[in-house]
């Protein structure tokens, strides 16, 4: 992160930094810090201290959050919009930061579209993106992209300092694309990464599945789990395509499974399964039955026709 910090406050300093901006990242930790720093600073117009960015507001920052991955309302945009019309508290700069800027629909994207078109002098505008593919290409031309890398695997480990990590934990949250690790609580990580390796190790009934999937789902914070079987899901089944291939060149995640669990001949649709992950991470915003996702994708896998 701290090369990132460089190269802002250095177009910050300098007054180069340019009022239409992306911070493209699959983390929203990174960017929700990032995009705060950068506010704090062109507000207080002092370089602030990248430990308490989370907690600055301001009455010249307005910040558009989208926890629920919801599609982003027309009259949320407007109301961005007014406010970057005003002028300033603090006589510095007015901020707009709008997280998950892909999940505009084409009413609500175009309205932003004129104001990043003609933007006041004193305003910034900060997209969060993970997915420049998503935004308009009007949009994407309009402002200047910085692309967020993320984090080494020594940061990663260095985040789960008093935790016992074993390299297969390592190497996935460092291939962990669609979810935030940061928002993980570890020891329920822990607690169903165990439960979801037992029960995927054997052939497991209709009514084993059904068990497994709404032993989670009906669990407090179902959304959570909901999402770590999916990804667990997902890097599993890309461990077992480079396995079944021989591709000892791609990074195999799973490891200690795999060095205990020799028999693949288990699953079968594997590629059929991975398309339909990759189509609900890709329209993530719409909303769909999660006990049926889970159940569709499980009793496909052991489907042997």
């Amino acid at each position: 992160m701290k090369k990132y910090l460089k190269i802002f406050d250095s177009l910050i300093k300098n007054r180069k930094l340019p009022q239409s901006l992306i911070l493209l990242s699959y983390s929203k930790y990174r960017k929700r810090n990032l995009s705060k720093y950068i506010a704090q600073y062109l507000i207080t117009g002092e370089k602030p201290d990248m430990d308490n960015v989370d907690e600055f507001d301001h009455a010249d920052l307005k910040f558009i959050y989208n926890d629920k991955g919801n599609i982003i309302k027309k009259d949320q945009i407007k109301n961005g919009m007014e406010f970057i019309s005003k002028t300033p508290y603090s006589q510095n700069n007015n901020v707009l930061i709008l997280e998950d800027s892909e999940y505009m629909n084409e009413t609500s994207a175009n309205m932003l579209l004129k104001r990043l078109e003609e933007p006041p002098e004193y305003s910034y505008i900060i997209l969060l993106v993970s997915n420049r593919e998503d935004l308009l290409p009007t949009i994407l031309s309009r402002c200047q992209i910085f692309r967020i890398y993320e984090e080494s695997r020594e940061e990663i480990k260095k985040y789960f300092n008093n935790t016992n990590l074993q390299a297969s934990d390592i190497n996935y949250f460092y291939n962990l694309i669609n979810y935030d690790y940061h928002n993980i609580d570890f020891s329920n990580y822990i607690k169903i990464k165990k439960e979801f390796f037992d029960f995927i190790g054997e052939r497991n009934s209709i009514s084993d599945i059904i068990q497994f999937v709404d032993k989670f789902l009906n669990a407090r914070d179902s959304t959570f789990y909901f999402n770590m079987i999916v990804s667990f899901l997902y890097t599993f089944l890309r461990d077992v395509c480079f396995i079944q291939n021989n591709d000892k060149n791609k990074c195999i995640i799973w490891k200690e499974f795999f060095k205990e669990n020799k028999n693949l001949d288990l699953y079968s649709n594997i590629f059929i399964i991975v398309e339909k992950i990759e189509n609900y991470y890709k329209n993530k915003q719409i909303a769909i039955n999660k006990r049926y996702f889970l159940l569709n994708l499980f009793l496909n896998l052991y489907d042997k026709e």
